[in-house]
């Protein structure tokens, strides 16, 4: 089945991307197509009844917002409607959506509880709360969706679609206060798809996604997650990227990704599932920071472009470490396993990685892979079964990379660099000093930047020793 993004051709082909509105709001269709046209659209009731009609102009991969000026400014009450299109070369589109009942929400605030206890019929109160698809439906900017402490069985997607969003002022937020609200789709369901902006994600635990699906899934802009766990998922356990057939500017940027951690994912191929990523469409200015990936079946982090998709933005990666790397905790399931992996197919991207830790990754610790406008600095690269750092270009922009006072040591394979870097690029650790030396003193640095991540960075350290599994054990 199609995922809802992927527009085949070369046959004209549309998207209706939002399918659930609540009455009273403000509501918009987005509509994406892939063939520029004259598209006719017809709105009907649940009995067909034709209530109003519009010819719009649409482009091709640009998300076409129709609101009511669009439509005779017709007010949209709860039940069931139909959007009807015809567009070029007599292709003909049939779509639903339902405008929800208004609830009245108490500081707008929104409770939500596992199935049975929180439904689609509930209130949204303390005592009667929603289910979680139902209530992030019923978001909007200032609205607080507050997760009982317990395990969601989730078995299909939970999406954020595009269009509800917040405000730069009003975030909409999505948080157990009380704990940890864990999201488990139990090896078929998934992934938790963020497609809208301004949202602020925390306290989650995301697991168990089924086979070649993501964790958590990032697709819009301007959004925040932290203290955020995803595991054993059955894909990259977070990615922050688009579908390769949307315009640029829809890309998602300027996402902020904090205090997380991501450990013992793996596809069914064992060659896609990393801990963390940013690659391919994807746009400025995202940032990782404080942030744990470990156990992976491919790398910590994939930051890879493609040349037929174009320049990505440039990601920056801050005080994150990445460990073991290339196999998962059962040392059954075995792939490459780089630990920051910072671009792909020659093309120059400034990505930056600064303050951050990389040992016993199952090849290269820290590698630029093609990317030659990478920054690296006073970072800590040792123990890796490939190269501690492997930086290299493509072409007549192969030697544009920049390092900076950083750690090596201990890699089985010799230390990749161009040769125009000075002698403060890289220096070997003293011999003496051990892995599990060099893991506190990142440590006692990391607190120090974040001193609000302390507790949670010493508690991830911790259970780092007990259950990451190193190559070694096998």
């Amino acid at each position: 089945e199609e995922g809802p993004y992927e527009l085949p051709g070369p046959r004209p082909d549309l998207r209706l991307l939002r399918k659930t509105y609540v009455e009273g709001s403000e509501w918009t269709l987005p509509l994406l197509s892939n063939k520029d046209g004259h598209f006719d659209l017809v709105l009907e009731d649940l009995s067909g009844l034709n209530l109003a009609e519009k010819t719009l102009e649409l482009k091709a991969r640009e998300i076409f917002y129709v609101g009511p000026e669009d439509l005779g400014h017709i007010k949209l009450h709860k039940g069931s409607y139909g959007l009807k299109v015809r567009g070029p070369e007599e292709t003909a589109f049939d779509f639903k959506f339902e405008v929800l009942e208004p609830l009245s929400f108490s500081d707008d605030r929104i409770f939500v509880a596992p199935y049975p206890e929180g439904r689609p019929d509930g209130l949204g109160t303390w005592e009667v709360p929603l289910d979680l698809q139902t209530a992030i439906y019923r978001a909007y900017p200032g609205t607080h969706i507050l997760l009982k402490a317990a395990t969601y069985t989730l078995d299909k997607a939970i999406e954020v679609p595009y269009g509800l969003d917040g405000e730069p002022q009003a975030r909409i937020q999505l948080s157990c206060p009380d704990g940890k609200a864990v999201l488990d789709f139990s090896g078929q369901g998934g992934p938790f798809i963020l497609d809208a902006s301004y949202w602020y994600l925390e306290n989650l635990v995301i697991e168990h996604s089924g086979p070649d699906l993501a964790g958590l899934q990032i697709g819009g802009s301007y959004n925040l997650v932290q203290f955020t766990e995803v595991r054993s998922n059955g894909n990259t356990g977070l990615q922050i990227s688009a579908k390769e057939t949307l315009e640029r500017d829809l890309w998602p940027a300027h996402n902020r990704v904090r205090f997380c951690l991501s450990c013992d994912n793996k596809d069914p191929g064992q060659n896609n599932a990393d801990g963390f990523a940013a690659k391919i469409a994807c746009g400025e200015a995202n940032l990782f920071e404080a942030c744990l990936s470990y156990n992976n079946i491919d790398d910590g982090w994939d930051l890879f472009s493609k040349l037929c998709v174009g320049i990505p933005g440039a990601v920056e990666i801050r005080y994150c470490l990445t460990a073991y790397n290339g196999h998962d905790f059962s040392g059954k399931l075995w792939a490459d396993g780089n630990g920051f992996k910072l671009g792909g197919e020659g093309l120059p991207i400034p990505h930056k990685l600064s303050r951050s830790f990389s040992f016993a990754n199952d090849a290269d610790g820290i590698t630029s892979n093609s990317n030659p406008s990478v920054l690296v600095e006073d970072c800590v690269s040792v123990n890796n079964y490939g190269a501690d750092y492997a930086i290299y270009g493509q072409g007549e922009t192969a030697y544009g990379a920049e390092l900076r006072s950083n750690i090596a040591g201990g890699g089985a394979e010799a230390d990749l660099l161009p040769d125009h870097l000075g002698e403060d690029a890289l220096r070997q650790k003293d011999p003496s000093c051990t892995t599990e030396e060099l893991l506190e003193d990142w440590t006692r640095e990391a607190c120090r930047a974040y001193p609000e991540a302390r507790d949670w960075l010493k508690e991830q350290i911790e259970a780092l020793k007990v259950r990451g599994i190193s190559r070694e054990a096998f």
